[in-house]
């Protein structure tokens, strides 16, 4: 007669599922990467993964996964592992983004645009951002002037003296509007 032997492991640990790395936050690319990894503690492999997005149904995938074409909007990824025996990662691995690929509106209120504007010293300009998708971070303003032969002449936070396009960053931003004052 001879002997048989039959050995099993029993597996009740879930396995563990991270990502390793993920788009920012919040940025205004229209495709996103997500690497990730996992790892079985009860004894097992993981056997697969599976991802969704935007709530479409879990389905099969592999690392990296790669979406392209994506619309500015909020999105999200989840992720979780099997393993060998069955056992799903007791937390799925969640994460938002807002994609944001569109431009910000903003439009000067005060002094109106293409209207001269002539004083002596630089008075409080204000207008108005929204942002569709997010909220609007810096506003910055370009105050051209004309020299006595018709010349531009760009502002530079103190004087109209800067031959070259000037970028300021206005001193007050407001969910839906914005304040420049010259001096801070």
């Amino acid at each position: 007669s001879s002997i048989q032997n039959y050995n099993w492991l029993i597996d009740l640990t879930s396995p563990v599922v991270s990502l390793v790395s993920k788009p920012a936050s919040l940025n205004n690319s229209t495709s996103a990467s997500f690497v990730f990894v996992g790892n079985d503690l009860g004894g097992g492999t993981i056997a697969f993964y599976e991802c969704q997005f935007d709530g479409g149904g879990y389905s099969t995938c592999i690392s990296p996964k790669n979406y392209t074409s994506l619309s500015a909007s909020t999105h999200a990824f989840d992720l979780r592992a099997i393993d060998t025996a069955g056992n799903v990662a007791v937390e799925s691995s969640t994460k938002t983004f807002v994609f944001d690929n569109l431009a910000p509106v903003s439009a000067p209120l005060t002094p109106e645009n293409n209207r001269a504007y002539r004083s002596a010293s630089l008075a409080i300009l204000s207008g108005t951002s929204v942002d569709a998708t997010s909220a609007v971070q810096t506003v910055e303003v370009s105050i051209k002037d004309s020299d006595a032969s018709g010349g531009p002449r760009w502002y530079n936070g103190s004087t109209y003296s800067a031959t070259s396009e000037t970028f300021l960053t206005v001193t007050q931003l407001f969910p839906s509007s914005w304040t420049y004052s010259s001096g801070g």
